[in-house]
């Protein structure tokens, strides 16, 4: 489809050159040193020196009694992240809590490895496909040193991969990437994979400035949000438990930090998961899950001025940093690039007769506080979205009663298989693009078509809501992501948003208005006054007149 940019423009500056003196020539004025460019703390509107903290629980979705303490955890605020361990039994009891509670902050612990001697767990991906990720009993290795040394970076990619998209064709709303036992920091290879997805995903993901979790490449490119990851090590006795997590955070200098801890209960389930394991066993992790319900915890952490924070927060702050660049209140072309500013003027409701719109022009940057609606073009997508399915829902209300077999044309759609049609495609292309592949064999839950007119508005609403849920976890660093398409071609999910969604809806809901007219039907104002509503319009008019 034709995409649209702003239109920038470069302005020439002239400088009257100096007139020559026989006196000796006047020192140059210094140049003032560039200003620091603002912390991750200052991004999200905190003091430069303040200590920024997330509480992240590790393994949801390995065992269900992990998961009932880290649910407990993130309901209460104890912690403020959580990452999940997608090939797991207990997973599908993560995607319930995910749906129950959108808000909660949920990562995807990327997983190459199943370290409990008794209880082990295989690949997403068919084992056929990744056979270097198999131990000798076709599960994920025990230990991180046999990835490291048997594992294909291809198959890697690949496993990684099909986890995010499950969590994502789930309904979770990815906030981030992390990497289970740290497999994934233990070589090069195995790290630019990492680093690979993450791009590709346009998620946040956990990388230290100090520390093992990165890279000097990482570094250079600002994709550590963190300066450290801290976590308690093995050797601690129960009653000093609270004593060692003091000892840990109350030195950090100002900073983003992340503290690791592993939830779970004590209990039969956790025991006989981990029976030869103490570290990080049920005792260990029971002893997390008191320290941070514990009330004293929370007082120490009050006293040394830590401000909790989650993954999704850091994201907004990577978002913010990556924000066009303003000069003189203008955006550079590199900066248009990479907000891949491409939504079509018509669609920004430009009142008639509006100049073409400037660079310096604030209703078209990518964001503005004074317009947050305009955000990005992800935002802009939602909310037409929205609006163009409630004039649809409005449509199909206004739809004659005994209408819905009426087909003018033989080889055509009848009234009630049209307005269907239109939930059959936000369900069909939603959750294309929420699993980054197309399958028209592979039916979206729930779209089984409704028989009666009455029943299409309210049916066509759930629908439309269920795919706006599905696809709640894309940020606008995925819309430049390319996916394949139906015809095999290769689209950047952007350009799929407006096309197959946005433009799809619009093109049959202008058939579903005709067959509503010839049926006898009265079709609601879309966007001015409708036939009935001009003409009553005119009558009175002439009634003035006359």
């Amino acid at each position: 489809m034709a995409r649209h940019s702003v239109l920038l423009f470069a302005a020439v500056l002239a400088s009257a050159a100096a007139t020559a003196h026989a006196a000796p020539a006047p020192v140059a004025p210094s140049t003032p040193p560039a200003a620091a460019p603002p912390t991750l703390q200052e991004r999200l509107g905190y003091p430069a020196d303040a200590r920024l903290l997330v509480i992240h629980a590790d393994d949801l979705g390995m065992a269900h009694t992990v998961n009932r303490a880290t649910f407990e955890a993130l309901e209460n605020g104890w912690v403020t992240s959580a990452s999940i361990l997608v090939p797991c039994p207990w997973f599908p009891e993560v995607v319930r809590f995910a749906q129950g509670h959108p808000e909660a902050d949920l990562g995807i612990h990327l997983a190459l490895n199943s370290e409990w001697t008794d209880y082990r767990w295989r690949p997403v991906s068919p084992v056929d496909a990744v056979p270097s990720l198999l131990d000798e009993q076709g599960y994920l290795p025990l230990v991180e040193e046999s990835v490291v040394a048997r594992a294909s970076p291809a198959e890697v990619e690949r496993e990684l991969r099909a986890q995010v998209d499950r969590a994502r064709a789930a309904g979770i709303r990815v906030s981030h990437l992390d990497s289970h036992m740290a497999t994934l920091f233990r070589s090069p290879a195995l790290f630019d994979v990492y680093l690979r997805v993450g791009s590709s995903y346009g998620l946040p993901q956990l990388l230290e400035r100090e520390g093992a979790r990165n890279s000097p490449t990482a570094v250079a490119r600002e994709d550590a949000l963190l300066d450290r990851v801290v976590s308690i090590n093995p050797g601690v006795p129960r009653e000093g438990w609270l004593a060692a997590y003091r000892e840990l955070l109350a030195p950090l200098p100002p900073g983003v930090y992340q503290l690791i801890v592993h939830l779970a209960y004590d209990d039969e389930e956790m025991r006989g998961a981990t029976w030869d394991h103490p570290d990080w066993g049920a005792a260990w992790r029971q002893n997390d899950l008191d320290l941070v319900k514990s009330e004293a915890f929370r007082q120490f952490l009050r006293e040394q001025g830590f401000v909790l924070v989650s993954w999704r927060d850091l994201g907004k702050a990577r978002a913010a940093a990556r924000e066009p660049a303003r000069a003189g209140g203008s955006l550079s072309p590199r900066s248009i690039g990479e907000a891949r500013l491409s939504i079509p003027p018509r669609l920004l409701r430009l009142e008639p007769g509006a100049a073409t719109p400037q660079p310096n022009d604030q209703r078209f940057t990518t964001s503005d506080e004074r317009n947050p609606t305009m955000a990005n073009e992800l935002d802009t997508f939602r909310q037409i979205w929205d609006r163009e399915a409630a004039k649809a829902a409005a449509l199909m209300r206004g739809l004659p009663e005994g209408s819905y077999d009426f087909r003018p044309d033989p080889g055509g759609r009848s009234i009630g298989e049209l307005a269907w049609h239109l939930a059959e495609g936000d369900a069909y292309m939603s959750q294309g693009i929420a699993n980054g592949r197309f399958d028209m064999s592979a039916r979206p839950t729930g779209i089984e078509r409704p028989r009666t007119i009455a029943e299409l508005a309210p049916g066509y609403e759930r629908v439309h809501r269920e795919s706006v849920e599905r696809l709640a976890g894309l940020t606008p660093a995925d819309l430049g992501r390319q996916i394949p398409f139906l015809d095999g071609s290769e689209r950047a999910i952007g350009e799929l948003l407006w096309d197959t969604i946005v433009f799809h809806h619009v093109h049959h809901r202008g058939q579903l208005s005709v067959l509503c007219r010839i049926a006898g039907g009265v079709c609601p104002s879309m966007f001015g006054p409708n036939r009935e509503e001009m003409a009553a319009f005119r009558a009175r008019l002439a009634s003035v007149e006359a």
